[in-house]
């Protein structure tokens, strides 16, 4: 007849804490390298997503000058609005351009005095000078 044993009883040996450190032993080394591997794919995945990010964000700045739009933009800033304003459109010449404001306009205001109610207003000519260049303009009394 066959005895039954049990590994450990009576020698005080504890058989079960051996084998479970036997183990333990056995599986870190191959445990940390495919957690190694593992953090090694996360980081090169993420590179590859961020590559892919910044692609895409190239290709998108370029598609402007793929269809031509890159080079039909206009734009017509100042370096202050209170006394100068710009805009261009497509037949704007490409360049610098320079604005020297000498001096702003005032308001200018002239009246005259009473004329009789039978009197005739509003007709003759109007000439505006400005620098060396004039313009006249005829001025007759429209319908009452």
């Amino acid at each position: 007849m066959a005895a039954l044993s049990s590994p450990g009883i009576g020698s005080g040996l504890d058989v079960n804490s051996l084998v479970t450190q036997l183990v333990n032993a056995a599986k870190t080394p191959q445990q940390n390298a495919i957690d190694t591997r593992r953090h090694t794919v996360g980081a090169e995945l993420s590179a590859i997503g961020s590559l892919k990010s910044a692609l895409s964000a190239f290709q998108d700045s370029l598609s402007s000058l793929a269809d031509g739009s890159a080079f039909t933009q206009f734009l017509a800033t100042a370096s202050s609005t209170d006394h100068f304003s710009a805009i261009a459109d497509a037949t704007a010449a490409a360049g610098s351009y320079s604005v020297d404001v000498q001096q702003l306009a005032t308001a200018e205001k002239a009246s005259s005095g009473a004329f009789a109610t039978n009197a005739t207003l509003g007709t003759g000519q109007l000439t505006i000078t400005v620098g060396t260049q004039s313009m006249t303009v005829a001025v007759s009394r429209g319908p009452r």
